[in-house]
């Protein structure tokens, strides 16, 4: 019989539409809120298989939460609108950005609805809307206000073709992801959040958190916290000073008197001597082993320490690293490229003079930008070391004894070797020894340092929030006035009038008239809370402009400005925001999506905050889910928020590849259209296969077979429901048990996003109904369907059950575990493989009674003994495997 799938899913979806049935009120009697939430999409046109893939088993987990207890369930979703991507698809189709996203979200809120998902549309968010990027706005006041968010020049990727910084996943393979163009480094000064503010709280709370442990790894990763000590290696020239025997720890005098190496001044490291290099180590019990310098291309040394015969080939290389990423230059397969400079520095503990260089596989931006090349116990080093031809000194034993030979980089601790009088400690203790010996020079301080950077939030383009700051050239000079006020006129002496009233103390006086962030960036002044949101002008010319300024920075009616402090002129900022700025608070705005007054209403963010259970990609696990968590601990500090973590449980789907078992692309032929699949088979067989088609968190290929089996079970299911006359007789014993066991099962599958066992035992208990058709047992089925195959269940239960109200208001059901112990089940024994006996035993028999039912076996004991078992493996109510001792 033909199962009519779009008639019976678009007439549950209107009735559920009218009915509100998924409408989450702030407050429901005798029920407690639980906030779920799935990662909203970028409208880019159309939803793929996997959206589907994240959003139906998501929307599964969400329908049994709301009906496993007395929970009131908010699930809301929205679009992620604005970016780079929109911007880039709209110059390509000959379209506003404006259009192509709304037109997008249109489609894409079709395709959502379409999925029977439980969203709760009144509370929807769209981004680029100016009701909620306002408050984008109001957010970085909050954080300007507070020293927070800051100008300043730094390093990042600049894509010349679309004239705006990237991120670093916004670059693959050395290459802006939009427009393929070859991506360099570019000092560019940029508005940024100070997130690194927060590094020990961001580390520290992860401990709290039900998250994945990849991903706090990651985010561990990301922050990069490293103890160890800060060590200076004076730069060397030849001829007349030599090195004070203080500066080489653990060397006798006779080595010492043959290091006849002239120091530019007396190596002070920690004092700041511009003549010493320092570097930033954890293992300070290799720097006997260190064979050379390395310094970042950026490094401020590097135009300088070069000799006169090395400087064309440094300026080379310098121009080909500034096309390398940040992450490129991290990559662990990357061939090691380098220059030496010609010059040398000196090893503070062996005298030693060793060559300095200049690599890209060092970064500025972590420690000092330059390292100790320790080739023997660092892989990278011993990479590069191999590939220019440098000394590797092996200075770390597992063994204790010292090896001619080093094949490999030996990372571990260990003893120290060829380290003069640190000999024979153990990495801890050297570690400890050599940096308080050097601290007693002043070569060496004990520090703490991070990887993680500031967030660069500023971006060169049309398509994004703007940023709420205009810069008033008179609002400068004043705060400058006020700095210099003591010096230029003492007291007694006649002020400038807008000096008049104000404290002789310039810091005091600082602070009467200006925000923090006004302080630390003079002349950026904040607009009132009032005139918000500062809209983005809806222009004709919005592509990138070629000069690295915004397409706004050509629009004078918008950068003409009046400054809101002093009246004066002024222009606002032409550059907008990341776009991850909108997608790190969007899930506070969903408790009062629509209040024009404040970001969210304090009690309506009390009733649904922090989200329950956040689910989306792992390849998020760093940038949003980190800068997230930033925004909430800052908006928490500033009194906005009363939790400092924005997401108590997380989870992550896996990807679904191609049937070729590759990722799906257009080229390979292999991409699956979801469209098509659901106007071929519908929702409920898409919502059904996905979650069967493996483990979800892993995810695993696309099977056309699969999904054609799935819609064969549909259909069956269809043909026993309308062609079975169900019996009101009481239950088997068997079939009872068996419903028990499907409920138990099927509810701690979900519970742990197991969805295909899940499946599985609904397929089994489907089985059994065929052969007792008890209506009892049936009404429980579709009540486990339901949540797999909504539409589908809610036609069972309302239409053929003729069951009152909706199948997803009725309770979960639930199991007894005397049911589950009760009637008996039958065991197959086997001995080393081979089946030997079945028993007959109590459904709820224990490995213990199994064992002692079979020794009274002779079908067993011929072949197997107490004596002679090796071990035993107990599947409950199916099966005892036995493996004998080997004679």
């Amino acid at each position: 019989m033909h199962y009519p799938a779009h008639q019976v899913e678009s007439k549950w979806r209107t009735w559920w539409e009218t009915k509100k049935l998924y409408r989450a009120p702030d407050r429901v009697k005798g029920k407690k809120n639980f906030y779920h939430l799935v990662m909203f999409p970028y409208p880019s046109g159309d939803l793929h298989i996997g959206h589907w893939f994240n959003f139906a088993p998501a929307d599964i987990w969400a329908r049994w939460k709301r009906r496993s207890g007395k929970f009131n369930v908010l699930s809301p979703i929205g679009f992620d609108a604005f970016g780079l991507p929109a911007e880039n698809a709209a110059i390509k189709g000959k379209l506003h950005p404006r259009v192509w996203t709304m037109q997008n979200i249109e489609r894409m809120r079709e395709q959502l609805k379409s999925m029977g998902a439980i969203y709760d549309w009144s509370r929807e968010v769209v981004t680029c809307d100016p009701e909620y990027y306002r408050w984008n706005q109001w957010i970085f006041l909050q954080l300007f206000k507070h020293g927070l968010a800051y100008r300043a020049p730094v390093a990042a990727n600049w894509c010349p073709q679309c004239k705006t910084v990237l991120a670093n996943e916004q670059v693959v393979d050395g290459a802006c992801e939009r427009c393929h163009a070859p991506v360099v480094q570019k000092n560019v000064t940029q508005w940024l959040f100070k997130i690194t503010a927060y590094t020990e709280r961001l580390l520290k709370d992860l401990d709290g958190l039900d998250w994945p442990e990849q991903t706090k790894a990651m985010q561990r990763n990301w922050i990069g916290k490293s103890e160890g000590a800060i060590i200076a290696f004076p730069i060397a020239k030849f001829g007349s000073v030599i090195a004070g025997p203080s500066a080489w720890l653990g060397v006798n005098s006779a080595k010492q008197s043959r290091n006849q190496h002239e120091i530019a001044a007396r190596p002070s490291g920690t004092r700041n001597d511009e003549h010493s290099i320092e570097v930033f180590t954890t293992r300070a019990d290799t720097l006997f082993g260190a064979t050379y310098i390395v310094l970042a291309p950026e490094h401020p040394f590097v135009g300088s320490v070069e000799t006169a015969a090395k400087r064309k080939a440094v300026q080379r290389y310098l121009a080909a690293a500034r096309r390398k990423t940040e992450l490129e230059r991290l990559a662990e397969t990357k061939e090691k490229t380098g220059v030496f400079t010609g010059a040398y520095a000196i090893n503070p503990v062996s005298g030693r003079k060793i060559p300095i260089w200049v690599s890209d596989y060092v970064l500025a931006s972590y420690g000092t930008g330059a390292i100790m090349a320790v080739p023997a116990h660092d892989a990278r080093d011993f990479a590069f070391a191999k590939a220019m031809k440098l000394p590797v000194v092996e200075v770390i034993s597992p063994d204790a004894k010292p090896h001619r030979r080093v094949s490999r980089a030996y990372t571990d601790d260990g003893i120290l070797v060829r380290s003069g009088a640190f000999s024979g400690m153990s990495s801890a203790d050297g570690r400890r020894h050599i940096v308080a010996s050097l601290a007693q020079e002043g070569l060496a301080k004990v520090t703490v340092q991070y990887r993680l950077r500031d967030w660069i939030i500023s971006r060169q383009r049309y398509w994004g929030t703007p940023i709420p700051l205009v810069f008033c050239e008179a609002c400068k000079k004043r705060a400058e006035n006020i700095k210099n006020d003591a010096a230029r006129h003492p007291e007694g002496a006649t002020r400038p009038k807008d000096l008049e009233g104000l404290p002789r103390d310039p810091s005091l006086a600082l602070r009467m008239t200006l925000s923090k962030g006004e302080m630390e960036n003079p002349g950026w002044v904040s607009v009132p809370d009032k005139e918000l949101p500062v809209l983005l002008p809806d222009i004709k010319e919005f592509k990138p402009t070629g000069t690295g300024q915004s397409p706004l920075a050509r629009l004078k009616e918008f950068v003409s400005a009046k400054c809101p402090k002093c009246g004066g002129p002024a222009k606002r900022e032409t550059d907008t925001m990341d776009t991850f700025v909108d997608s790190s608070w969007y899930y506070v705005r969903y408790a009062d999506s629509h209040n024009n007054k404040r970001f969210a209403d304090p009690e309506k963010v009390a009733a649904w905050l922090p989200v329950n259970m956040y689910i989306g990609g792992a390849e998020h696990s760093v940038l949003h889910l980190l800068y997230s968590r930033f925004f909430t601990k800052a908006l928490f500090d500033l009194g906005h928020l009363k939790f400092q973590e924005p997401f108590r449980a997380l989870r992550h789907q896996g990807f679904v590849l191609g049937e070729d078992n590759y990722k799906m692309s257009k080229s390979r032929g292999n991409v699956v259209s979801p469209d098509e699949l659901v106007r071929r088979y519908g929702t409920d067989v898409m919502r059904l296969y996905l979650a069967f088609m493996g483990d979800w968190s892993k995810g695993g290929p696309w099977s056309s077979k699969g999904i054609e089996g799935m819609a064969r079970f549909v259909r069956r299911l269809w043909d026993f429901f309308a062609q079975t006359k169900f019996s009101e007789r009481e239950l088997s014993a068997e079939l009872r048990r068996l419903e028990h066991e499907t409920v138990k099962k099927v509810g701690a599958d979900i519970a742990g996003f197991q969805f295909n066992t899940a499946v599985s035992s609904l397929m089994v208990f489907f089985s059994r109904l065929q052969i007792e058709p008890a209506r009892e047992a049936v009404k429980v089925f579709v009540q486990l369907l339901a949540p797999f195959a909504p539409h589908l269940a809610e036609e069972l239960w309302q239409v053929v059950l003729k069951e009152k109200g909706s199948v997803h208001e009725s309770p979960w059901p639930k199991y007894s575990k005397r049911t589950l112990q009760t009637g008996t089940v039958t065991i197959v024994v086997q001995v080393d493989g081979k089946v030997r006996e079945r028993l007959t035993l109590p459904a709820g028999a224990t490995e213990r009674q199994a064992l002692e039912a079979a020794w009274q076996s002779p079908k067993v004991v011929r072949y197997v003994t107490p004596e002679t078992l090796k071990k035993s493996v107990f599947v409950p109510k199916r099966l005892l495997s036995l493996v004998r001792k080997r004679s």
